[in-house]
C-alpha cells in the first residue's frame, strides 16, 4: 500500500509540477474574483436604477395604490342638474327681457331710452347669472377629489375628480404638489383630517374631504403627504 502511494505521489509531482499547480490555482481564483465583482457591479447598477426610479426618497410603493376615497356622486349629480336647470331658466329670462316694453311702444317709434336701458341691462344680467351658474356647476366638482392614487414609480399621483357630467382623472407630478392640512376636524372625532392640494397649472386647489372620505392606506398616504407638506 505504501509503495503504491509513493509511486502515485511521484507520478503526480512529475505530471503536475508545483509551478503549474500554483498557476492553475491563481487563475481559478482570479476568474472567480472577476465573476464575483461582475455580479456585484450588476447588482449595484440595478440598485441605483431602482433608487432613481423611486425618486430617491425611499418610496414604499410596489404598485399603483389607492390611498384616499370619497364617494359623493349623488351630491354632485344633483349640483350638475341644478346648475344646468338654472342656466336654462336664466337664458329664458334673458330672451324674455328683450321683449320688455315693446307692447307700450307705438308702431314706427323707437322705445324710450330708459326702457332700452332696462331691457338690455336685464338681458345682460340674466345672461351673467346663467354663465355664473354653469361655471360654478363645472368648477366646484372639478376640485373635489373622490380618489387619490399613488403611482408605482413614486413620482406622481392620480387624482380622480368629478365633472359636470361624469368624472375625470389627472396625473400630477408629486414634486410640484403642496399639501395643506385643514384643522376643521380632528382625528379624535373619528374622521380623517381634510387636505387641500395646490397643483402648478391649476387655479384654486383640490380638496380631500376627510369628513365624508377615508384614507385607505395610511402608511402610503402619510408618505405622499410628507412629500408636499
Amino acid at each position: 500500500m505504501e509503495a503504491a502511494f509513493g509511486i502515485g505521489a511521484r507520478f503526480c509531482v512529475r505530471s503536475f509540477p508545483v509551478g503549474t499547480v500554483k498557476h492553475v490555482c491563481m487563475s481559478t481564483c482570479k476568474g472567480q474574483s472577476a465573476r464575483a465583482f461582475g455580479i456585484l457591479n450588476r447588482a449595484t447598477s440595478h440598485a441605483k436604477i431602482f433608487v432613481r426610479q423611486m425618486g430617491g426618497r425611499g418610496s414604499p410603493l410596489v404598485r399603483d395604490t389607492i390611498i384616499f376615497s370619497s364617494d359623493r356622486t349623488q351630491l354632485f349629480r344633483l349640483m350638475s342638474v341644478t346648475a344646468v336647470s338654472q342656466c336654462v331658466f336664466w337664458v329664458f329670462v334673458a330672451t324674455f327681457a328683450l321683449d320688455y316694453g315693446k307692447e307700450d311702444t307705438d308702431e314706427g317709434q323707437s322705445a324710450p331710452l330708459s326702457t332700452l336701458a332696462l331691457r338690455y341691462g336685464f338681458f345682460t344680467g340674466a345672461l351673467a347669472v346663467a354663465g355664473a351658474m354653469i361655471a360654478l356647476g363645472a368648477f366646484i366638482p372639478s376640485r373635489y377629489v373622490h380618489t387619490l392614487t399613488a403611482l408605482e414609480n413614486g413620482k406622481a399621483v392620480r387624482l380622480g375628480t368629478y365633472r359636470i357630467i361624469g368624472t375625470r382623472e389627472l396625473e400630477l407630478p408629486l414634486q410640484g404638489l403642496k399639501f395643506s392640512q385643514s384643522a376643521s376636524k380632528s382625528s379624535s372625532e373619528g374622521t380623517s383630517p381634510s387636505y387641500t392640494i395646490a397643483a402648478p397649472g391649476y387655479s384654486g386647489f383640490f380638496f380631500l374631504d376627510g369628513t365624508h372620505g377615508s384614507v385607505v392606506n395610511p402608511r402610503i398616504f402619510n408618505w405622499v403627504a410628507r412629500q408636499g407638506l
